[in-house]
Formats: structure tokens, sequence, C-alpha cells
């Protein structure tokens, strides 16, 4: 078994198929920006990772096998159309992209060694700059193992 990091481009290309109508899907540093000033596009994507959590040794010998559970979180941003309080933005943006978001990555195994992808929650981060941000929490594991 080859030791394997969760791989980011695998994620975002598996989003990017399933969700045409996104306009931009970055990574962490980007959604720092976007956080700050509002997003570029939208609706966009944001894919970060999140912690990656090891199990304890699994093998009684010099050899060491871990369970390995890995997570990320994919924020979306999509415009507020100037509702303080996002009513239009989730209703009209938001909840058909989460459903197709929940769709493209619950059960996907992104490699041959990792589990499906199970959902985690999700949590609204903020309104600001004319933008709605909204993260959805996955997890997957995987085992690795070294001799």
């Amino acid at each position: 078994m080859a030791m394997e990091v969760l791989s980011i481009a695998t994620l975002k290309a598996r989003v990017q198929t399933a969700m045409p109508s996104l306009r931009s899907i970055e990574g962490a540093a980007s959604l720092e920006q976007a956080l700050a000033s509002g997003a570029r596009v939208s609706p966009a994507a944001f894919i970060i990772p999140l912690a990656e959590k090891s199990g304890v040794n699994q093998l009684a010998t010099s050899a060491v096998q871990q369970r390995i559970t890995a997570s990320f979180a994919v924020v979306l941003s999509v415009r507020d159309y100037g509702d303080a309080r996002g009513d239009a933005a989730i209703s009209h943006d938001l909840s058909p992209l989460r459903v197709a978001l929940l769709e493209a990555l619950m059960g996907f195994a992104p490699g041959s060694n990792w589990d499906a992808i199970t959902h985690a929650g999700g949590t609204l981060l903020q309104i600001k700059n004319g933008n709605l941000f909204w993260q959805d929490k996955f997890m997957t594991e995987t085992h690795r193992r070294s001799l």
C-alpha cells in the first residue's frame, strides 16, 4: 500500500465536472481574500484541506499501520442580491448548489485507497460585501502502512 495524502486536485476535478455552473473553483489563499473583500465571481467554490487525524498503530511489530481520517471543506460563495439577511441568495442560488455539491462528493472515493466521502456538516461563514459564504465539511479515510 503506497503512502497517499488526499488530493485536492482530484476533488476540484470532481466538483468542476459535476457543477459546471460554478464560475470559479479556487483554494485557501483565494478564500481568505474573498472573505475579506468579496468573491471575484459568483457562484464560486473554494476547496480547502482542514485536518488529518492518525489513529493508533494497528500492528504489534516495528511496522506501522494507521487509519487516517482526512477532512476538507468546500466553501460556496453566492451573491446576496442586496438582501442583508441573505434570504434570496440562500433560496435562489445556494440551495441548488449545495444539492449538486452533496451529490458530487458524498459516496465518491477520491482514490483507490480512500473510502467514500461522507458529509460532516455545514455552516454559514458570513454575509459580507455582497457575498454569502457557506461551508460544507467532508471526511474520508484511508490506511497508511510502513514496513
